[in-house]
């Protein structure tokens, strides 16, 4: 996948990454993302969601509800994109 991001002279700038996705339903998930601008990793055990970045000893957790839609709107809070793919409908 590519991204851009917009430089504060309006210049484009565009990275790459590879995200990898797991999924077990209805409420597990595990992500392993790298791209230009460094690595996370994400799992979602149907109670808590954990996303931490490989390279550094931290990590970040939270409870959140049993269902995946929400999982997904929490990693987009933490500004990491998870992509599951949308060929069965999902109801949020």
């Amino acid at each position: 996948m590519t991204f851009d991001h917009v430089l504060p002279t309006g210049q484009k700038v565009q990275f790459g990454g590879v995200e990898d996705v797991g999924v077990m339903r209805p409420n597990r998930v595990f992500v392993d993302w790298q791209s230009d601008l460094g690595a996370r990793q994400l799992w979602y055990d149907g109670a808590s969601v954990t996303i931490t970045d490989p390279s550094t000893p931290f990590y970040a957790a939270a409870s959140r509800p049993r269902r995946l839609p929400t999982a997904s709107a929490t990693s987009r809070a933490c500004g990491f994109d998870l992509v599951l793919d949308h060929s069965e409908p999902v109801n949020e």
